[in-house]
């Protein structure tokens, strides 16, 4: 009880020096001491890798911290910067709650239950693998010199393409946890090819969501089960994926792109990167005052999960790349992505920005209070971390669709096709048993 009334009193010392230091208007001050209320729940509130008391805490870290420094060290901090803090330390409240409402049933130890046989799974990886290298192939052949290029170029076929990296994921997750309960060098020696089209992907299409996403599994595997670390070394690798992952933009489309590798050290770069876009975007809703929709974006987005319904469907992320960056007069050519941050500020001002993280943080912790169950749950809640991840720089469309709406589905297709395998090599004698 002592421990606890210490940590109490710690969290109000900091938050009570976030709102000196807003009365005071000192945005350095607000920033040292939003980091130091992320710090402290890192440190105190943190469990394990797989919790969403570890991931999740230092992901909206990672998302909302380089931004504010940003802006600080290019001299652009405006009145509306000290809105974005307070937007984030709302956010940072939803986790907590959503943490303290709904807790985890902590670290247990997994029983691998298989869903499906060896051979099955050995079989579908191995035609997956097959069939992305073969059209991995063909886009060499495309004449592309970037990523843009290959879209433009390829827009039906590189649906088709990325669309088998889904599966893919899936099944190469379940083979890396089953080879995780036997020991590292099998988990390593046998995985490895398998992490090819991942590489090639990256190197000649520029793809590089997917090669990080597939090492957040293969990392939450390894660290779960192999080689265990505290939440602390955790947080270290965060950081330093933070300052490592801008460097890997010049590798991208690498074996098409004519330009020389070089790794240029710019701290403006490396604090406007891929984790600055949600801040960014937040900052620009809340500059530009738009008028608040009181959930009329969430419409959108549900409709454009079930678009096979709706002909008309759009999600909050392309209305803001095409329609209101527009008409703020930011055009440019590519995306800025959006935020999950500025879509709950968005539809119903700051409450909106604790609302939508404390929903995300209940669904996380359900998903990680079930996914114990076998395999294949711990697998979609894996995929479901990684998809969570990114989509806080996106919109709540790609949240439902990336994160828990296309595992599920894969999931399901991939027991339901091992069935019917069971069925179909079963000896006729033995199928009776089987319907």
């Amino acid at each position: 009880m002592n421990k606890l009334i210490k940590h109490i009193f710690l969290f109000i010392i900091m938050l009570v020096f976030f709102f000196y230091a807003y009365s005071i208007n000192s945005f350095i001050g607000i920033y040292l001491g939003y980091a130091s209320l992320i710090v402290y729940c890192m440190v105190f509130i943190g469990e394990n890798v797989l919790a969403p008391s570890t991931w999740l805490i230092a992901f909206y870290g990672a998302y909302t911290l380089p931004y504010p420094i940003f802006i600080i060290y290019v001299g652009q901090v405006d009145d509306y910067a000290f809105q974005m803090m307070f937007a984030k330390l709302l956010g940072l409240a939803g986790i907590v709650l959503g943490l303290v409402l709904v807790p985890s049933k902590g670290e247990r130890s997994f029983i691998l239950k298989a869903d499906v046989s060896d051979k099955y799974l050995t079989l579908l990886i191995n035609a997956l693998f097959i069939l992305l290298i073969i059209g991995l192939t063909g886009a060499a052949e495309v004449g592309h010199t970037s990523k843009r290029e290959f879209l433009d170029a390829q827009k039906g076929g590189v649906v088709a393409l990325l669309g088998l990296f889904l599966p893919y994921t899936y099944v190469f997750g379940m083979r890396l946890l089953r080879n995780s309960q036997y020991n590292e060098r099998i988990f390593l020696k046998i995985d490895l090819i398998y992490m090819l089209p991942f590489i090639i992907a990256f190197l000649l299409i520029g793809e590089r969501d997917i090669l990080f996403r597939v090492l957040l599994i293969v990392f939450f595997i390894y660290f779960t089960f192999l080689k265990k670390i505290t939440p602390t070394y955790f947080y270290l690798i965060i950081v330093c994926f933070v300052f490592i992952l801008p460097l890997t933009q010049e590798a991208k489309a690498l074996l098409v792109n004519s330009n020389s590798l070089s790794f240029d050290i710019d701290i403006g770069k490396v604090l406007f990167c891929e984790f600055s876009a949600a801040s960014r975007n937040l900052h620009f809703i809340i500059k530009n005052h738009h008028e608040i929709l009181y959930g009329e974006s969430f419409i959108w987005d549900l409709k454009r999960v079930f678009s096979i319904f709706f002909d008309d469907s759009f999600s909050t992320g392309y209305w803001f790349n095409e329609v209101y960056r527009k008409e703020a007069g930011y055009l440019g050519t590519s995306g800025w992505g959006f935020s999950l941050l500025a879509q709950g500020v968005l539809n119903f001002g700051l409450f909106g920005a604790f609302s939508i993280y404390f929903l995300i943080t209940v669904n996380a912790q359900l998903f990680y209070n079930n996914a114990y169950r076998s395999e294949m749950w711990l697998i979609t809640y894996m995929i479901y971390i990684s998809a969570v991840i990114y989509c806080q720089r996106a919109d709540l469309a790609n949240y439902i669709n990336q994160a828990i709406k296309i595992p599920i589905m894969i999931g399901l297709v991939v027991i339901t096709f091992f069935y019917i395998y069971r069925f179909l090599t079963q000896p006729f004698t033995k199928r009776d048993n089987l319907v």
